[in-house]
């Protein structure tokens, strides 16, 4: 009993000691299982194991909460920005692999469980890994000229032919823009990329 007390208390310290991007302090979960690590530390302590073990169970539980609403979040935010980005017309099987991954991960978090909503969230993450290195292979360069706009761009039939997909270019290539926000702000010589 003592060492899975124990084990379990490691478990729980190892993962509340872990730097998260997003500020813990926030969140709940984690608040939550940071109290239940020190009454499961008093109770031990104090010698009352049963409780101790009980308390390190729940906030392992809060942990796994924690992770997979963290893991679900994230790939909900590629998937978004992946569809944005016209990946969706890519491969068109492997984004609704990717969108019932996501949506077999929030049934489960909805049904506390976990560990399984989890897993269907890193499989989403890993099918858009998949996704976005296939969107590489696709990707071709233009390279801007004097007169020429997004929009113009777009409506080239060599490019889309349809200058309503000019989102598409600005999404891609908005890192490389001067002024990010501004899309219209384009200058001859730059080189975007023309995701297919």
């Amino acid at each position: 009993m003592h060492k899975k007390i124990f084990s379990l208390l490691t478990s729980l310290l190892l993962v509340t000691s872990f730097g998260f991007a997003q500020s813990l302090e926030d969140n709940p979960y984690f608040k939550r299982s940071i109290e239940l690590r020190i009454l499961s530390q008093e109770a031990l302590s104090r010698g009352d194991y049963n409780a101790a073990y009980n308390y390190a169970e729940e906030g392992l539980r809060e942990l796994d909460k924690f992770e997979s609403i963290n893991a679900l979040m994230l790939a909900e935010q590629r998937m978004n920005t992946a569809r944005q980005r016209g990946l969706h017309t890519q491969d068109p099987e492997l984004f609704a692999e990717i969108a019932e991954a996501v949506e077999l991960a929030k049934a489960r978090l909805q049904a506390e469980d976990f560990n399984t909503s989890k897993a269907h969230s890193d499989h989403a993450l890993g099918l858009l890994d998949k996704l976005m290195r296939n969107a590489q292979k696709l990707i071709e360069t233009y390279t801007v000229v004097r007169g020429d706009s997004m929009w113009k761009i777009a409506g080239r039939p060599s490019i889309y032919g349809d200058p309503f997909a000019w989102p598409r270019i600005y999404m891609a290539n908005k890192h490389r823009l001067r002024y990010p926000d501004n899309p219209d702000l384009i200058y001859p010589g730059q080189v975007f990329d023309i995701p297919r």
